[in-house]
């Protein structure tokens, strides 16, 4: 089904399953069955519909080929069909984007037809089933079939850019929402997928540098000029002829020399020939064109179950805020699009939030602890320091203490034997005993320097033993603060993967939670699937069953909340 939006009231096209095409004044002479005009020209079912002109319409059939149509009711039944272009395959859908038709069927291929240019892509393992554009001016379209994938191809380049993975069974229909920001897709499996597309253009851009700059590859080959071998066999020729008259040797000898000397040079010649050939062979191998990197993939970042299989989406424009799906059992679903991308974007933006809130606050602990493990290893080497010299000083004190007790007791010695040997002279004993008061001065001022020595490099108080001891017990602090560090950097790491999981998180409902959801609305109408939808503008749409048009209203109310 299609509506041609610039008439008024809105006409209405239904394709048949016989491939006759009807065109309806309004909605309501469809639903009873009145059309004004009625074309022929399909053998089977007509799958897709594109009106850009009151008086022509673009069609596709199962039959394999893609209509023009005028439905300007003046012309002659024979001359409606303004252009047929055949495809050799059953076609499903249909899209018209900057002139050029963009059509897919049972090949899996995306059939181009731009006026006589006929170009097939090959993409989809199974049916193409659906085709939507990215924006309006966008040169990027997106496919979905019935291998359970979604495509995102570049008409510039013509192949598959993007793989959108997440459907277990058919995707049966797209719809791009939210300016190009997100993607809908229907599928077999009961879900509605909700996809976010980046913005393709910039990464084509980025992605164009290291492309040119790879191709810049260049390679060498040497060659040897086969004219440089033949003058020197024509130089040795004629060095042998020459010889040949000096010494008087006849003239035919040289002759049949020089036939000789031309067949080496032919045969180096040929040679020359066959190796440079194959390093041509080798230079067209060396500059080869880079190979295709492998596509990426997208995966959904919410999931919507629905109550029954859908078939078909309808939306009055992009901009629409409400788009309509036809499903089986006589269900339509309305959903507000413009709600939905405000769950599903806040829903992203919160969980990023909380990520990058959670991952600055583990960083700022990480560093914190880091810091508080380093002071706390330099504080227990720097008391272990401090122990071993109190040890030093202590021993060292205690030896000097003995050293000092020994002199004092040598030097009383000494002032008692001179005392006894002076008992008769008073002023040489006070003259001795000036004398035997010099070494305690200096015994004073060596203790002095011997303190400043200690404190300029008090490591040198140490010994051996000591040192080898401050040594090990630093290498173990070491050891067991870098032990730590790794631990909580191993920690942040396994914390940040956990986190990562909360971005990682979809927007998922369950099928019990579809009609009870702020987003959707859905009215059932009689028990056939609802095969083709129209979207009206007020909130209406007209639905397909079998062989009959029904109008459907699904705007939320009271009723379908």
């Amino acid at each position: 089904m299609c509506i041609v939006e610039e008439d008024s009231p809105t006409s209405l096209l239904v394709g048949r399953e016989d491939g006759s095409i009807e065109l309806y004044a309004s909605s309501d002479a469809a639903c009873f069955g009145k059309p004004l005009l009625t074309l022929y020209g399909h053998t089977k079912a007509v799958t897709a519909f594109f009106a850009s002109f009151p008086e022509e319409v673009v069609t596709c059939s199962m039959d394999g080929t893609v209509r023009q149509w005028s439905t300007n009711r003046e012309e002659e039944e024979t001359k409606r069909c303004l252009k047929t272009s055949k495809v050799a395959t059953p076609l499903r859908c249909l899209l018209v984007h900057d002139g050029t038709f963009y059509t897919g069927g049972d090949d899996g291929c995306l059939h181009v037809i731009e006026g006589s240019r006929r170009v097939s892509w090959a993409g989809h393992s199974g049916v193409l089933s659906c085709i939507t554009v990215v924006s309006g001016d966008s040169q990027h379209l997106i496919t979905g079939g019935y291998d359970n994938q979604i495509r995102v191809w570049d008409t510039r380049l013509g192949k598959t850019i993007r793989l959108l993975l997440g459907h277990q069974n058919h995707v049966k229909c797209l719809r791009v929402i939210g300016d190009g920001e997100l993607l809908l897709s229907f599928g077999c499996d009961l879900t509605m997928k909700v996809w976010r597309l980046p913005e393709f253009d910039e990464e084509n851009t980025e992605d164009a540098a290291p492309v040119a700059a790879d191709t810049n590859r260049h390679a060498t080959v040497s060659f040897t000029d086969p004219r440089e071998s033949e003058g020197v066999m024509e130089l040795s020729t004629s060095a042998g002829a020459d010889g040949g008259e000096e010494s008087g040797e006849v003239k035919d000898g040289a002759l049949v020399g020089n036939e000789e000397s031309n067949n080496i040079v032919d045969a180096l010649v040929t040679d020359h020939y066959h190796a440079a050939v194959e390093a041509t062979k080798a230079v067209r191998s060396a500059i080869k064109t880079r190979p295709d990197p492998p596509i990426r993939q997208l995966r959904p970042v919410g999931t919507i179950e629905i109550p029954e299989v859908p078939h078909v989406v309808a939306a009055v424009s992009n901009e629409a805020v409400y788009c309509y799906i036809g499903a089986s059992e006589g269900y339509v679903f309305g959903i507000n699009v413009r709600a939905l991308s405000r769950s599903v974007l806040q829903f992203l933006s919160r969980n990023s939030a909380k990520v990058r809130a959670d991952i600055r606050e583990t960083r700022m602990t990480l560093q914190l602890s880091i810091r508080a493990i380093k002071k706390r290893c330099k504080r227990a080497v720097q008391g272990k320091k401090l122990e071993l010299l109190r040890a030093a000083r202590n021993t060292r004190a205690a030896k000097k203490a003995e050293e000092r007790k020994e002199r004092a007791a040598a030097r009383a010695a000494a002032r008692a034997a001179r005392a006894a040997a002076r008992v008769e002279e008073e002023e040489e004993d006070e003259e001795e005993e000036n004398v035997d008061e010099m070494p305690d001065t200096e015994e004073e001022e060596v203790t002095e320097e011997e303190e400043e020595e200690e404190e300029e490099d008090p490591l040198a108080l140490l010994d051996e033993a000591q040192r080898e001891e401050l040594t090990t017990f630093w290498g173990e602090q070491e050891k067991e603060r870098d032990d730590e560090i790794e631990s909580l950097r191993s920690a942040a790491r396994e914390r940040n993967k956990a986190v990562e999981k909360v971005g990682l998180a979809t927007y998922d409902t369950s099928r019990d939670q579809f009609f009870c959801l702020s987003f959707t609305s859905y009215k059932k109408i009689g028990g056939e699937a609802v095969l083709g939808l129209v979207a009206l503008p007020g909130g209406s749409c007209c639905a397909a069953q079998a062989d009959r048009v029904k109008s459907v209203d699904t705007t939320p109310g009271i009723t379908y909340l």
